[in-house]
């Protein structure tokens, strides 16, 4: 068999899968758990800068010998509804104990693990949208 018949072979199979909707079955994302939801917004780079700007200043705090300093970040989790489609979301605080400061809200679509991120009006925008007017953590 040469090349051009194995690629003409190959392209035929191809468009076959596509067609039939094998192809679409095999790509379906899976649906996300809580767990797994939290998992992906701790592993996003923006929440990673935030980790470590909250373990910066709990470092500062700790250098200043301030004793008992209140957590510089909280993490609330919880399930969320909008329209019809299920979000489990992943609220970041700053400074939870002594003047709270919700800094950003990661919704992942139960779904299909997608990230959104709270907008102002409380809807879902696209992860891709939101880093583009990001807020950055507090130092």
């Amino acid at each position: 068999m040469t090349n051009a018949l194995r690629h003409r072979l190959f392209r035929f199979l191809l468009a076959l899968l596509l067609a039939t909707g094998l192809g679409a079955q095999a790509a379906k994302p899976a649906p996300v758990d809580l767990p797994e939801a939290r998992a992906a917004v701790m592993e996003l780079p923006e929440v990673k800068a935030w980790q470590d700007a909250r373990k910066a200043t709990a470092e500062i705090q700790k250098e200043k010998g301030e004793k008992g300093a209140p957590p510089t970040a909280g993490i609330l989790t919880g399930r969320r509804e909008v329209g019809k489609a299920v979000f489990w979301a992943v609220t970041l605080y700053e400074n939870p104990q002594v003047a709270p400061k919700k800094w950003a809200v990661f919704m992942v679509r139960a779904s299909d693990g997608r990230v959104f991120v709270e907008g102002a009006d409380g809807k879902p925008v696209p992860l891709e949208q939101w880093r583009k007017t990001a807020p950055k953590p507090e130092g």
